[in-house]
């Protein structure tokens, strides 16, 4: 068995109680020697033998190796002939090249070579494994030249050609370049846990004005950002829609609109405040539960109250007979203590909170929701046009919102039909037209080779054919029976 020599060190002399192994010994096979300090200044040193230390055995010694020597050389640098998908050297798999087959690779980049297996058998190139088990599950994309307008753009400023510009201030290492294009997300993210937080964030869009003097030109536009802007005027499928928007005269930073601070104007309103309103209806809505020190033994209601419930149970005054769900949030906030020193009216409401009217009104925020969500879409149409002060209101005589709700507003509800007729109208005669043009081109193909007589024969059996596919409409909802409607929510 081979052994390890350890070095020894000597820092300080040896205090009382303190040790040494000596392993100069261990190329001879013999036991090492522990030598201690006794406490008496005259003891001699004792000898005694200790276990031998942790060796490395031989297959973790061949683990160690093939990591420093193999696995840590290995790069991503061989592209695979098909995919382009970049691999590392021993994950490639090999086949025989097809002198006879244009590989994708080659198609989209032709300066490539592809790379081939310098171990017999020789003329092998490299593909991914998914693709050797499927060689046309993908293939690399397309990737247009470069326009000479945009490489002239230095790197720092294609933020600026860009109408969204997503900037990550992550920081950057001391000394290193200030314009990288690549950030690397470390760790996690610490987003709220809150729902509504995430709910009401993601759908506000904001923007930071800087000052800047009136007339002037930003630091950042020269020759080089107009040229490119032109030619995205022109050429970008995005931005042509919105050329109009923009000036013709690009010779001046007027071509790019900016948005400025407007000082000493009464019309701005102030920073508002701004609330997550929830509208899902009690089958489908999140609860939040009361800490433990706060729940009664005999309470069978262990959640805290909701935006709706706070509504539903508002004060009992005719001011909040016939205000809906969104104005009363936007106009009025409510606390659980009483406000001291205020100079305006304090309601309470039915669960003991105060209710005083708001100075700005609050900005509110609530889930967007379309026709084809069906109850949920009924139901916060309900709150947000009808003031009702219970779910009982919020049903009323009927079996499902959809028809409350058409019940009270019966011209949307005709509006509704228009828009499904019209619809279906609409795609009947176009299925109806690429099912004529179909023929007419069978037809016109024929003529050559058949005479007259037989090419109307054939038209008319075609015509025969000519069954138009059911057309479901997206507001297919209003046609549904409170049976179905009732049977989508279980």
């Amino acid at each position: 068995m081979s052994f390890y020599t350890h070095q020894i060190f000597k820092i300080h002399s040896l205090e009382c109680n303190e040790q040494i192994i000596d392993l100069t010994s261990y190329n001879n096979a013999s036991q090492p020697v522990m030598q201690k300090i006794n406490p008496e200044p005259n003891a001699t040193a004792s000898t005694s033998s200790v276990n031998s230390p942790w060796t490395i055995s031989l297959k973790m010694q061949q683990i160690i190796n093939k990591f420093n020597n193999e696995i840590l050389c290995q790069f991503s640098c061989v592209p695979c002939s098909i995919c382009s998908k970049l691999m590392y050297p021993e994950k490639s798999m090999w086949i025989q090249k097809d002198s006879n087959i244009t590989y994708p690779l080659t198609v989209v980049y032709p300066n490539i070579v592809l790379t081939t297996n310098p171990i017999s058998p020789s003329n092998r190139i490299a593909i991914c494994p998914s693709c050797k088990s499927n060689p046309n599950r993908n293939y690399p994309p397309y990737l247009s030249l470069v326009p000479l307008e945009i490489e002239l753009v230095p790197l720092e400023k294609h933020q600026y050609l860009s109408p969204i510009f997503l900037h990550c201030s992550l920081g950057r290492t001391p000394g290193a370049n200030s314009f990288t294009k690549y950030r690397s997300l470390v760790g996690s993210m610490n987003y709220s846990r809150n729902f509504h937080t995430l709910s009401l964030y993601s759908g506000i869009l904001g923007a930071f004005l800087e000052l800047s003097a009136p007339n002037s030109l930003p630091p950042w536009l020269d020759r080089s950002v107009i040229n490119a802007t032109s030619w995205l005027k022109e050429n970008n499928h995005y931005l042509c829609r919105y050329t109009q928007m923009l000036p013709s005269n690009l010779s001046t930073h007027l071509s790019y609109p900016t948005a400025t601070h407007l000082f000493h104007d009464n019309n701005i309103l102030p920073i508002q405040q701004v609330q997550f309103l929830t509208t899902d209806p009690p089958h489908v809505r999140s609860k939040a539960i009361l800490p433990l020190y706060m729940i009664d033994s005999l309470d069978d209601n262990p959640y805290w109250s909701d935006k709706i419930e706070k509504y539903f149970a508002r004060p009992n005054d005719p001011v909040f007979d016939n205000i809906t769900y969104k104005s009363y949030f936007e106009t009025y906030e409510i606390k659980s203590t009483i406000p001291n020193n205020s100079q305006r009216t304090i309601y309470q409401d039915a669960l003991g909170n105060f209710v005083i009217k708001c100075e700005n009104k609050i900005l509110t925020r609530y889930r967007f929701l379309r026709l084809e969500h069906g109850e949920l879409y009924f139901y916060q149409q309900l709150l947000l046009k009808f003031p009702c002060r219970s779910e009982q209101e919020m049903l009323g005589e009927y079996q499902t919102y959809r028809d409350h709700f058409f019940s009270r507003f019966p011209e949307l509800y005709r509006s509704m039909i228009a828009q499904t007729s019209n619809f279906i109208s609409n795609q009947s005669t176009y299925a109806l037209d690429q099912y004529n043009s179909i023929i007419e081109t069978i037809v016109s193909s024929l003529h050559p080779v058949l005479t007259n007589n037989i090419i109307d024969i054939i038209k008319m059996q075609l015509d025969s054919l000519k069954i138009l596919p059911y057309t479901i409409p997206p507001n297919i909802i209003i046609n549904l029976t409170p049976v179905n409607i009732i049977a989508t929510k279980q």
